[in-house]
């Protein structure tokens, strides 16, 4: 669920660039023509934000979870077991 949330914020992201407006310093004013916009993000920023989004799909893909959950619950402090069966019960029942 997580990573269906961030490739949708990321897809915003790509979006909202594509139609934000931009201030030009040199000129001092701010630049809401969308050719000028697109042709901005293009140089700019739309590399970084497609490199991005790969990596992440590709992180997401090629990660083993059951190991990665290994891993975190490996550094967490060891817990009181009647806790853990409370946290359980709670999970199943709600």
């Amino acid at each position: 669920m997580a990573y269906v949330a961030l490739l949708a914020l990321l897809a915003i992201d790509c979006f909202v660039n594509f139609h934000k407006g931009y201030y030009a310093f040199g000129y001092g004013k701010v630049v809401d023509d969308k050719r000028l916009i697109i042709k901005r993000y293009l140089r700019t920023y739309f590399i970084p934000d497609i490199i991005c989004n790969t990596y992440i799909k590709y992180r997401y893909r090629t990660t083993n979870h059951t190991t990665f959950q290994k891993r975190l619950l490996a550094k967490l402090p060891p817990a009181d077991l009647n806790y853990i069966v409370v946290c359980q019960e709670i999970q199943v029942s709600g």
